[in-house]
């Protein structure tokens, strides 16, 4: 089903008080700041499945991920990944030194990936 714009605005004026404003943009997303209208008695969080309660002017953040944000940086950290491989064959033969750059870009990758899990975030 495709919406226009009309009827998106409408849909997001039935939950909250205005359109949402925009108050961080970064590389994985956007934050928005709303504030809930006071016709739900208890809003469930569609994406974590928790229920939470209203008071009046319950203020919110809505975290909006970019479209494509995670096969975009699954690609870059696979070749991160790949090229720390590299570097250590390279390292250990040239000056017999431990590799650890495989170890320490997968970290960095796992960190990542969690950054990018809203869903994990939101239950925390």
């Amino acid at each position: 089903t495709t919406l226009n714009k009309k009827e998106v605005n409408d849909t997001i004026l039935n939950v909250f008080e205005e359109i949402p404003q925009l108050v961080a943009s970064a590389s994985l997303g956007q934050v928005y700041k709303a504030t809930l209208r006071n016709n739900h008695e208890e809003l469930k969080l569609i994406t974590t499945n928790k229920t939470i309660q209203q008071t009046p002017k319950t203020q919110v953040a809505i975290k909006i991920q970019r479209p494509d944000i995670l096969e975009v940086v699954s690609l870059d950290l696979f070749l991160l990944v790949s090229y720390g491989k590299i570097v250590d064959k390279v390292c250990s033969i040239i000056t017999n030194q431990i590799p650890y750059h495989e170890t320490f870009l997968n970290g960095f990758a796992n960190g990542a990936f969690m950054e990018l899990n809203y869903i994990h975030e939101a239950e925390n």
